[in-house]
């Protein structure tokens, strides 16, 4: 989504790494189970995603400069919330809930499959109908297109920026927790280079990195090859 705007986030990897930590830490001594922590983590997941976007097409930063900058302020929350150590074991205070949520996210299945294939299947579907068949999706590929252009012709260039970041960050923290649920606890090094796994999947699928250019299919292609 980032890149077919025509920008880039390399906040990606400290986001995942944030969400991570963020998650673990709550559940791990006992602040909140599984559900509230998952809410607030994802809060402050959007929180980056929204900033992204606006420091790019609000404030008119570089994406390189402001994603820069957001990347190392997620990745030192992540290191801040548990003291610059990895967490204890998510499953010390809600045992149960602890292992329901590890079901869901990672070692449970449905229908045969793993729930973590669901869980790609199913942000594939809606984010691809997102792109391909709905007046936003269209507005994504405006912008990355002729931002100018896209300008002159109605479409709110900000809002449109913003979404495409806060796409960004949801699937990072989604990410993020599937990580958690892997491992059964925070660890510091969770993201690391994930922005370049990602970049790298998008453009061997076909994504432009100048923009207006690729489908979420290729990337699904690009990051098989990966």
């Amino acid at each position: 989504y980032v890149l077919i705007t025509g920008n880039i986030d390399l906040s990606i990897g400290s986001v995942v790494g944030m969400s991570t930590m963020v998650a673990a830490t709550l559940m791990s001594k006992g602040i909140m189970s599984p559900i509230p922590a998952l809410l607030v983590t994802l809060l402050c997941c959007l929180l980056i995603g929204v900033l992204n976007g606006l420091l790019v097409a609000k404030f008119k930063l570089p994406p390189f400069i402001a994603t820069l900058g957001t990347m190392t302020v997620a990745r030192g929350i992540a290191q801040l919330v548990n003291g610059n150590y990895n967490t204890d074991s998510i499953m010390k205070f809600y045992p149960e809930a602890a292992q329901t949520f590890k079901n869901v996210f990672y070692y449970g299945k449905t229908l045969g499959l793993y729930n973590g294939i669901w869980i790609a299947i199913i942000l594939w579907i809606v984010f691809n109908f997102l792109l391909s068949k709905t007046r936003t999706g269209r507005y994504i590929y405006a912008t990355g297109s002729n931002i100018d252009a896209a300008r002159l012709s109605g479409v709110n260039v900000v809002s449109t920026t913003v979404i495409a970041y806060v796409v960004s960050a949801f699937c990072s923290f989604v990410v993020g927790i599937i990580t958690c649920a892997t491992v059964g606890q925070g660890t510091m090094d969770a993201g690391n280079s994930y922005e370049m796994y990602a970049v790298a999947a998008s453009v061997i699928g076909g994504v432009s990195t100048l923009g207006g250019q690729g489908i979420l299919l290729g990337t699904v292609v690009g990051a098989a090859i990966w």
